[in-house]
């Protein structure tokens, strides 16, 4: 065994050449595979902290209203790390010059300045450190420059009331409310919130510092909490919440707003035990794409890492044969490879740690640059021990199977195979298969012609080529498929990357309407500013709606056929679309629509109604529609998701009684009636599909003012408009601009949220750039590996076959023979990865396209035909240069020296 070793440190110290095409390629392979580690860890690592900053480090809420009595509960638990308090709202007045009446002000304690997300948003100035101490919304400065940083205001405090009542402080402003003032506040304005309210809601947001010392016991507290161990969020907190008292709702969730901070835990791989498991592979999809694709590029690598040790394990095939005629095991033998293996990998290893580090910097910092100001939140790149020994164990596993497999063929062979250079003996289908090889070689030798194409286009060279790729047909196999992997990689990544994009187009050329403006009013619109809106010219069509939520009980027999035949209301997940069961009945989410006149009286005709009995604000009628999705799990596929079929079985004349209540905990007992007027498959086309198990009910935007008129105020956004449009896509901008100007005209910006797809493309255009600029580096950094793979394969192969070349030499073979043969040899080497590339890539896509159902007709504009020829080219230039520089080595070669050499 020690003379085994010996001998291996001997053949790499000799054998210069080849033991550097392996420690290049196990380098650029390791670099790759590091940089993938470095760039997937950093990603969940960034991910993470913009959760954490935005949304604060927390793990779960246990919800408003907790007596500062329990708050022991929560605080005294072993796993508990901390807790954060925020106080409830009360109203300090302003005086009479101030556009909107109060400051809606809230206390938090220290743990919630220092944890959560709202110091983060301060534009100026600094959080509250002490009692009396506020920060404001940006908006009151904005509409208040009297008032600055610093200055020191003694306010009323106290309630908004109603007929004796109080009203919630974040409620929309009420006719008739008034002020009741309990006391007297002195605060310090210290800071400017990047926050902004709605209008119709009559007060500025702020928050101040709380005293836990100075709380009397009968606050009544939001509480944060945060655990040592994030993973026993989903086991202890429940725990927690029923030592508490807090109640289940008839979902089986907590009330009183408990809830879990779901995105960082899931960040965190931390799932509640009950997940559903389509929810779970949504939450790890991502991570299992990745984890895929870099088991993929493992894979990819050992067989363009294999290739480098082929060449090496090949050349000593006769000395290893030796060792096993005195005494060598089969294992000894692998363990000889594997050694060599292990020695040439270890130094690129630790160095490809460094630089796929560095590569992984120098690529995001490159991103984060060309993105500037788009990217709010900066990308650190993470590393640490824990990853890099990830990084190397990767790529040793990488190298490992990459150079087992020339020493499990080298080690099966026998002592006098291996001399020989003759493959061991094997089964009989083995032997079947040989004598069958045997004969059509005996057969084409008696016609003399091996190759008879070749011959035919390229005379005896032709021939002699044919013969030289048939006897080195292991050499070139190996040269080829690693090139085809390369070549495959860098083909297959930037198509995968165009038919995301394709993807993202699709989703969004599926909607008719372009532009979504939607204006958040406190009372019915006089329909004046949607006029205009609607009025602008570019437009094409456009319409305006409100809609509500309301619910409905339903009883199992009502179901369609159909819906039956799919399980029904029983075969459901009701948690999930939100439908609660009780006494054998089943609660519904409806939808009331409000559309405008003209529309609904379009749509009417179109379904063959008369508009005119829809108009009655005493008899509520309605064009009722029973939507549930075709394809209720359908991910990323706006075509599939938007289709439905009807899982109700509805009549016109039909009355529906429609509860406000779509909750339990809400605090309403109003009931609607409502008739069904005519019962249609589809509803009208205002761009709004509400499919999830539901019943929409269409009508005249007045007659749905007349509806909701005695609702409660918990449905405050019953009176906000939404207005679709449609434009030519050159006009979508310049139509977004008119409509944003108008809106400023009127309503507050805080109050108009505008959603334009030549906005969206426009904005992400450079975010595009940069991304595409992050895959050309890593299809550059693929390209790298294949072609010096590439290089090394050629240049060893060819130097093996110098005594070869020097034979034809010595029989008569001139320079330009041995060009024309190289040329013919290097052709076929080049055609042959680019032909399978292809084949492999073309073929994956299909499979893709399939699931995706997605057409070669739609997708192959989208396709990457530059940077496919590029990649295409790169590859037959490698080859070309590998041919040209053996082709010159090989001719200042004289026939003796290529005979005596014998080293690689």
């Amino acid at each position: 065994m020690k003379v085994l070793f010996f001998y291996t440190l001997n053949t790499i110290r000799r054998n210069k050449s080849t033991s550097l095409s392996i420690m290049a390629a196990v380098l650029l392979s390791s670099v790759l595979l590091c940089a993938l580690c470095t760039y997937g860890y950093t990603q969940i690592r960034w991910r993470a902290e913009i959760e954490e900053y935005t949304e604060g480090n927390w793990h779960a809420e246990l919800g408003g209203e907790i007596p500062y009595e329990k708050l022991k509960l929560a605080e005294d638990n072993l796993y508990v790390d901390k807790t954060m308090l925020k106080g409830p709202f009360s109203c300090l007045a302003l005086s009479g010059e101030s556009q909107l009446p109060y400051l809606l002000f809230r206390e938090a304690d220290e743990n919630y300045w220092e944890l959560m997300g709202e110091k983060n948003v301060i534009l100026e100035g600094r959080s509250p450190q002490k009692s009396g101490e506020i920060v404001v919304s940006k908006s009151f400065f904005e509409k208040n420059p009297r008032y600055h940083l610093g200055d020191t205001l003694t306010l009323p405090q106290g309630e908004r009331v109603l007929g004796g009542e109080r009203l919630d402080e974040t409620r929309v402003w009420k006719e008739g409310e008034q002020f009741s003032q309990t006391g007297e506040k002195t605060v310090t304005l210290v800071g400017k919130l990047d926050v902004t309210t709605n209008t119709a809601i009559p007060g500025y947001y702020a928050m101040g510092y709380m005293d836990r010392a100075s709380l009397s016991g009968k606050e009544e507290l939001v509480v944060y909490v945060k655990l040592k161990d994030i993973r026993k969020t989903y086991e202890v907190m429940p725990r927690i919440a029923e030592e508490i008292g807090i109640e289940k709702d008839e979902y089986g969730q907590y009330v009183n707003h408990f809830r879990y901070h779901a995105r960082l835990l899931s960040l965190n791989f931390v799932f509640p035990p009950d997940v559903d498991p389509a929810l779970a592979m949504e939450y790890l999809m991502a991570v299992l794409v990745y984890v895929v694709l870099f088991l993929l590029v493992m894979g990819a690598f050992v067989m363009i890492i294999n290739g480098a040790f082929q060449i090496s394990a090949m050349a000593r095939v006769r000395q290893l044969g030796m060792f096993r005629s005195v005494g060598a095991t089969p294992a000894q033998i692998v363990l000889s490879v594997l050694t060599e293996g292990l020695l040439l990998s270890a130094g690129p290893i630790m160095l490809s740690v460094g630089i796929g580090y560095l590569f992984t910097a120098a690529v995001l910092g490159a991103y984060s640059q060309m993105l500037g100001d788009l990217l709010y939140f900066p990308i650190t790149v993470h590393f640490s021990l824990p990853l890099a020994l990830l990084c190397a164990g990767a790529c040793l596993i990488t190298v490992l199977a990459a150079a087992l497999i020339p020493a499990l063929q080298i080690a099966g062979l026998s002592p006098i195979e291996a001399i020989r250079m003759q493959e061991r003996e094997g089964s009989r289908r083995q032997k079947r298969r040989e004598k069958s090889r045997q004969n059509r070689v005996r057969r084409r030798a008696c016609k003399n012609i091996k190759h008879p194409i070749l011959y035919r286009l390229f005379g005896y060279t032709g021939e002699l080529a044919g013969a030289a790729h048939y006897a080195g047909r292991k050499s070139f196999r190996a040269g080829v498929m690693s090139l085809s992997f390369s070549l495959t990689l860098m083909i297959g990544f930037f198509s995968l990357m165009s038919m995301n994009d394709f993807l993202s187009e699709r989703n969004r050329g599926e909607a008719f309407y372009n532009i979504l403006v939607r204006l958040d009013l406190a009372a019915p619109t006089d329909g004046k500013l949607p006029k205009e809106l609607l009025s602008v010219p570019g437009e094409l069509a456009g319409t305006c709606y409100c809609d509500t939520r309301m619910a409905m009980w339903v009883d199992p027999s009502r179901e369609t056929e159909r819906f039956r035949e799919q399980g029904g209301f029983a075969g459901l997940d009701l948690n999930k679309w939100g439908i609660a069961e009780r006494d054998g009945k089943y609660r519904i989410r409806t939808y009331l629509f409000g559309i405008r006149e003209e529309d609904f009286d379009a749509y009417c005709r179109q379904i063959g109604e008369d508009p005119s009995g829809y108009y009655d604000q005493e008899r509520i009628r309605a064009v009722a529609v029973s939507m549930a999705p075709v394809y209720p799990n359908v991910v990323n596929n706006s075509r599939k998701s938007d289709l439905s079929y009807a899982h109700l079985n509805l009549s016109a004349g039909e009355e529906l009684l429609l509860e406000e209540r779509t909750e339990d905990a809400m605090k309403t007992d109003c009931v609607l009636p409502m008739e069904i007027g005519a019962v249609a498959q589809e509803g009208p086309q205002i761009g709004d599909i509400r499919n999830s198990y539901t019943v929409n009910l269409y009508m005249p935007l007045s007659v749905y003012y007349a509806a909701i008129g005695e609702l409660s105020e918990e449905k405050a956004e019953r009176y906000h408009v939404n207005l679709q449009v449609r434009t030519e896509p050159e006009d979508d901008l310049a139509v977004t601009d008119k409509i944003e100007e108008l809106c400023g005209l009127t309503m507050a910006q805080e109050d108009v949220l505008i959603i334009s797809n030549a906005r969206e493309r426009r904005d992400n255009e450079v975010g595009m750039q940069a991304m595409t600029m992050v895959t050309d580096c890593i299809g550059a950094l693929l390209a790298l590996i294949g072609i010096s793979n590439t290089l090394s394969s050629v240049h060893h192969t060819m130097l093996r076959r110098r005594r070869e070349f020097a034979m034809l030499r010595s029989v008569g073979m001139d320079n330009r023979g041995v060009a024309r043969l190289l040329f013919l040899e290097g052709l076929r080497m080049a055609a042959g990865p680019v032909v399978i590339a292809l084949a492999v890539t073309f073929a994956a896509m299909q499979m893709l396209m399939c699931l995706l159902e997605v057409s070669w007709r739609e997708l192959l504009p989208w396709l990457p035909w530059g940077k496919v020829l590029l990649c295409v080219t790169a590859v037959v230039s490698a080859v070309a240069l590998s041919y040209l520089a053996v082709t010159g080595r090989i001719r200042r070669d004289t026939i003796i020296e290529a005979v005596r050499e014998e080293n690689v």
